[in-house]
């Protein structure tokens, strides 16, 4: 049987928070749709008052969105390899296989060209594996994991420090995992100031707000989310180098790995929409394709980080949004001012 509840807030973190205490459940147990008020746009002004209205759908049973059957798995699998078997065409020296462990679809490249699917830090690996997750859900229902590696690539990079702290006890490392770091010191004296144009979201949000940039380019409004477009966890950059201050306070024999983050998504229009209220101006943007390999929503759970290192995040959005513009008004051209 499934819960259901609606929540309000006034951003739509704020509304699904606000639903889960109603449940008392987890973000990853509920499925929530935004109820639109059909009298609006459905892109109305980002400083116009607003109340942001969701339904949380929770599944009391075990969620069989990846409970797929070995009907399924084959049918994914035989999708896969008439994908496959023309993409190696374009390279001299690349093979690949294809394994079911667990209900999961293990595709393992190998050959000396398998190398250039990795990428700076595997982030080929991870565009492909979107790309087949896309290709499986065009032509079928229900919805298999995939699991890409490269000779095993993925457990080798943990698998070298793992041996090394077992070859020698005095070795203490922890791999510490993050997404977007955002924000600036609350002095405004130290702040993000990219090469060029900025490639990720909120240091190019600031200079649109400065006046450097015209606009910003939002990729899709169509993914399945909330709003429509790109969902990712952000994190204070504070917050961040309170994660490796508690890592190195916690630091003993052997390997830990943690993630940090605020294990909440953020949409890019909550993002420009709070940015906005930071500055106290309107910031242009415009709709625009989607980019290709990006996905609908990335975001982790840091309840590892919060019970063994005793860590979670304590700056919101807004005070992230709050200090970025403090860094940027203060030296619009950057470190150069």
């Amino acid at each position: 049987m499934s819960k259901t509840v609606i929540a309000e807030g006034k951003t739509l973190n704020e509304a699904i928070d606000n639903g889960l205490k109603a449940l008392n459940c987890k973000r990853s147990d509920v499925e929530v749709r935004e109820i639109k008020d059909t009298d609006k746009k459905m892109f109305y002004s980002i400083l116009a008052p607003r109340k942001v209205k969701v339904e949380l759908i929770l599944n009391n049973e075990k969620s069989d969105e990846y409970n797929v059957t070995e009907e399924d798995l084959n049918k994914a699998m035989d999708i896969l390899n008439k994908f496959l078997d023309k993409f190696i065409e374009h390279f001299k020296d690349l093979n690949y296989k294809i394994e079911i462990k667990e209900g999961i679809l293990h595709i393992d490249f190998i050959g000396e060209d398998s190398l250039n699917l990795i990428g700076y830090r595997g982030e080929t690996l991870n565009s492909l594996q979107t790309i087949l997750v896309a290709v499986l859900k065009k032509k079928m229902d229900s919805k298999v994991k995939l699991y890409l590696n490269v000779g095993d690539y993925r457990e080798k990079r943990n698998d070298i420090l793992k041996d090394l702290a077992k070859a020698d006890a005095r070795w203490s490392i922890t791999i510490l995992r993050y997404f977007n770091p955002i924000g600036a010191h609350e002095s405004g004296l130290i702040g993000e100031d990219p090469n060029g144009i900025p490639n990720n979201l909120l240091p190019y949000i600031t200079q649109v707000a400065v006046g450097r940039l015209a606009k910003v380019g939002v990729f899709g409004n169509d993914y399945d989310t909330p709003d429509g477009t790109g969902v990712r966890d952000y994190i204070h950059v504070m917050d961040l180098a309170s994660g490796h201050t508690a890592a190195l306070n916690h630091s003993k024999p052997g390997v830990a790995i943690y993630n940090l983050c605020s294990g909440k998504g953020v949409s890019v229009l909550e993002l420009i929409d709070a940015f906005s209220k930071a500055a106290g101006k309107p910031i242009p943007y415009e709709i625009t394709d989607r980019r290709p390999g990006d996905i609908a929503a990335s975001y982790a759970d840091a309840s590892k980080a919060k019970k063994e290192l005793n860590w979670q995040t304590v700056y919101s959005i807004e005070q992230a949004c709050a200090d970025s513009w403090k860094w940027q008004s203060n030296n619009p051209n950057g470190f150069a001012d």
